[in-house]
C-alpha cells in the first residue's frame, strides 16, 4: 500500500528556536576563560567574546556594532572603571539596544565573583586587595587572571555556593542601599541555565 505523501513531510520541532546570544568581556584572561569554560560544562549556545578593549565605553559601543545579528548581548566590565569614564550601567545603553542588551556588573572587578565561590564576604575592596584575598582562600592559592585554567574544576563545583552568596549580597546591598562589592554574574549563569534547557513550544 502506497504511503501518503503526508508521511514523507518532516515533524515540526517540538521545541522553540533558540535566541543568539552574545556575552562580551572586557577582561580577556579570567571572565572570558571562565564564561567560555562554564558554557562547555552547561551546554548553553552562546557566543563569548572579547573586542580588544577594557574601556566599558568603548566595549558597549563595539558590542552593539558587532552584535547585530544577536537577539541578545551582555556586556561583563569591571565596575571600577565605570567612575573614570562617568559610565552608569543604568543609563548608558541607548534606548534602542535597552531590550536586547544588558550590563553585568561586578564591582570591584570580575574576581569577586570568584571570591563568592568560597565566601560571601561584603568588605571593602579594591581590584588589587581583592586579588590578594582571593589568593588566601586554600583552593585559589596562586591565582592569577592569566592562570585561571587550574581552578576552573573547583570553581564549578561551587557555583551553587558563589549563586548563593550573589545573591544574599544582593538582598543585603538593597537593604541598606550599598553597591559596593556587588556582581550580576549570578544572573548571568541562570540564563546559561535556561538557554540550555529546551523550551518546547506549548
Amino acid at each position: 500500500m502506497p504511503r501518503k505523501s503526508e508521511s514523507f513531510s518532516r515533524g515540526r520541532s517540538k521545541f522553540q528556536q533558540q535566541p543568539r546570544i552574545l556575552v562580551v568581556c572586557e577582561d580577556s584572561k579570567s571572565a572570558k576563560v571562565y564564561l567560555r569554560d562554564l558554557r562547555r560544562r552547561l551546554g548553553a549556545l552562546v557566543d563569548v567574546e572579547h573586542f580588544g578593549d577594557t574601556s566599558p565605553t568603548k566595549v558597549l559601543k563595539e558590542s552593539i556594532r558587532l552584535g547585530k545579528s544577536y537577539d541578545k548581548i551582555f556586556c561583563v566590565l569591571d565596575a571600577d572603571t565605570f567612575a573614570a569614564e562617568k559610565f552608569d550601567p543604568l543609563t548608558s545603553v541607548p534606548l534602542s539596544d535597552r531590550q536586547r542588551l544588558t550590563i553585568v556588573p561586578s564591582c570591584p572587578c570580575f574576581e569577586y565573583w570568584l571570591l563568592l565561590h568560597f565566601s560571601s564576604t561584603r568588605s571593602s575592596f579594591t581590584s588589587s586587595s581583592l586579588l590578594k584575598a582571593l589568593c588566601k582562600e586554600p583552593n585559589m592559592i596562586g591565582y592569577t587572571k592569566g592562570g585561571i585554567d587550574r581552578y576552573l574544576d573547583i570553581l564549578f563545583d561551587n557555583l551553587a555556593v558563589a549563586r548563593s552568596n550573589a545573591m544574599l549580597i544582593r538582598v543585603l546591598n538593597e537593604q541598606d542601599g550599598s553597591t559596593s562589592p556587588m556582581t550580576d554574574l549570578d544572573m548571568l549563569v541562570q540564563h546559561f541555565e535556561s538557554l540550555a534547557a529546551p523550551k518546547p513550544i506549548v
